[in-house]
């Protein structure tokens, strides 16, 4: 009886791999029909990073200070404002809670 079970799992599995081996596209989720799709992306990414890519690495990095100083202007510091508005200390990390939030924290 047991050899007859076996027998039987044995050919219930080579149909399993015969069927599966006749309907290829079945078992690949079509994937296949979104290669153009991907394709086309990625060439259009391909192409914009090349747009915006600068071979000049001063002026990339004097684009970049210049935002940052644009958008630093008219600030008093460029320290962070742990100060809430009615004179609490409002830091949202616990080094700063425990350190900076003291009056004296200059001192320690």
């Amino acid at each position: 009886r047991k050899n007859k079970l076996e027998v039987l799992s044995f050919k219930l599995l080579l149909l399993i791999i015969c069927v599966s081996s006749i309907f290829p596209s079945h078992t690949r989720a079509h994937i296949a029909n979104f290669d153009g799709h991907w394709k086309q992306k990625a060439e259009e990414a391909r192409k914009h990073a090349q747009e915006a890519y600068n071979h000049n690495p001063h002026d990339a990095t004097n684009h970049f200070n210049h935002n940052v100083t644009k958008a630093l202007e008219g600030r008093k510091t460029t320290q962070r404002n742990l100060g809430g508005n009615d004179g609490s200390c409002q830091a949202t990390n616990p080094i700063d809670q425990c350190w900076r939030c003291k009056n004296d924290w200059a001192a320690n």
